[in-house]
């Protein structure tokens, strides 16, 4: 082997080697990757993303302090006992959440909760007259992996301006959910190590659509079934790409679609609530299941937790159960007796426990349903009879404002 030749390369020239055939690729990968994330990146004119702009409150929910329930007054320094530790606001109902130190409180609940849903409607077959019928993730449980941002008029932003299209609509709502695009061997690695991010699809609309805007998407008003209800709802599915669907698993021979509510074509609650005469108006509420807000006290979910089978449900999640307002504070199980609260400055009326399906068997996290729990060990710990006399099981309260106001983070009886 004398014949083939022998290179004696420098330590500076080994480094040129392995930079240009081993880094410069993943450079490469890097650059191309934050390129399409910019290219693909929606960003309203004049408004601003609400939300936190840092970790959530939530991060600790685990922590077993907030299993230990205290009476309600103040502690020795003066702050109140009982918090309200996260508002939580669901602009897309069964989607993903927005965690918020300060909401607008409307007589449906917070001011863009549950303003929106998915539905899906028959195209073929002898069912195809059934209409639009609205869709959760009790069924297609990757809802959970999709992300709704509401985005409000910002004057402070500086692409601000009162004629701008999308402050002119009140806002827009930008929803994304994971993608199919592409990726070579190498990305794969990348984004599975969290150096890349993984594909992302994202799709916008309008959230109060102007009468121009109706008139140029054509948005039709059509009935939208939720439950026993049926009402009036703006249809604004030409918004819908076919990937979302293909991402959910819409069954052959359905149709996604999305809506909107109509301010005035809300849904009257009757069952449970307080009456008109109570509250000088009737209790209304928009695409939520049947109330316009829900309350959890964490105790309860540490209480629930701990009656879960081990090894079932690692650690149980507050979030399955989908609630606006979060407090700790109180004993677990002290709110099923509630009756009025009040949160800042605002009161509200407390008037029926909330009553669970399986739903909260997904994991808001990875969008897996468990075949059994929590929904099992409710059923067994928290049997109630509603007032048809079905037997039931209930985790939370429903309530709702008695007037319009604001809502902020400290709950007092």
């Amino acid at each position: 082997m004398d014949f083939l030749p022998r290179y004696e390369l420098s330590a500076e020239k080994w480094f040129l080697i392995i930079f240009s055939t081993c880094v410069c690729p993943i450079l490469w990968i890097l650059f191309s990757d934050l390129s399409e994330k910019r290219t693909n990146r929606i960003n309203p004119k004049g408004c601003s993303r609400r939300g936190l702009r840092i970790q959530s409150r939530l991060a600790d929910q685990h922590d077993q302090k907030y299993s230990r329930g205290f009476p309600s007054g103040k502690d020795d320094d003066g702050n109140p006992r009982w918090k309200v530790k996260s508002i939580m606001e669901y602009p897309l109902k069964s989607c993903g959440e927005t965690e918020l130190n300060r909401a607008t409180v409307r007589k449906t609940g917070l001011q863009y909760d549950r303003q929106f849903a998915f539905a899906t409607r028959v195209v073929s077959g002898p069912d195809n007259s059934d209409g639009w019928k609205f869709e959760t993730r009790r069924y297609y449980h990757k809802l959970a992996l999709v992300k709704a941002e509401v985005w409000a008029p910002d004057p402070s932003s500086p692409t601000y301006s009162p004629g701008t299209t999308d402050v002119l609509s009140g806002g827009v709502m930008v929803v994304s959910f994971p993608g199919n695009r592409s990726q070579g061997q190498i990305s794969r690695i990348l984004a599975s190590i969290g150096v890349l991010s993984k594909p992302v699809e994202s799709f916008s609309f309008p959230l109060s659509p102007t009468p121009k805007q109706i008139q140029k998407h054509n948005y039709p008003i059509e009935k939208l079934k939720i439950w026993r209800d049926a009402p009036e709802a703006l249809n604004m599915s030409v918004h819908v790409p076919p990937e979302l669907g293909k991402f959910l698993g819409i069954r052959e021979g359905r149709a996604l679609g999305l809506f909107r509510v109509i301010p005035g074509h809300e849904r009257e609650i009757f069952r449970a609530a307080p009456t008109k005469e109570e509250l000088g108006w009737q209790p209304i509420c928009g695409f939520a299941d049947a109330n316009p807000l829900s309350l959890q006290n964490l105790a309860s979910v540490h209480a629930v937790a701990a009656e879960i089978p081990p090894g079932t449900i690692p650690q149980l999640d507050v979030l399955r159960f989908r609630p606006n307002i979060i407090i700790t504070g109180p004993p677990a199980f002290d709110e099923d007796t509630w009756k009025r609260i009040r949160i800042g400055k605002s009161y509200f009326r407390v008037y029926t426990q909330c009553t669970r399906c399986q739903l909260p068997n997904v994991d808001p996290q990875t969008g897996e349903k468990h075949t059994t729990e929590p929904f099992k060990t409710l059923k067994r710990i928290r049997k109630i009879v509603d007032k048809d006399g079905k037997e039931q099981c209930a985790l939370g309260m429903d309530f709702l404002p008695e007037a319009e106001g604001t809502l902020s983070r400290t709950p007092q009886r």
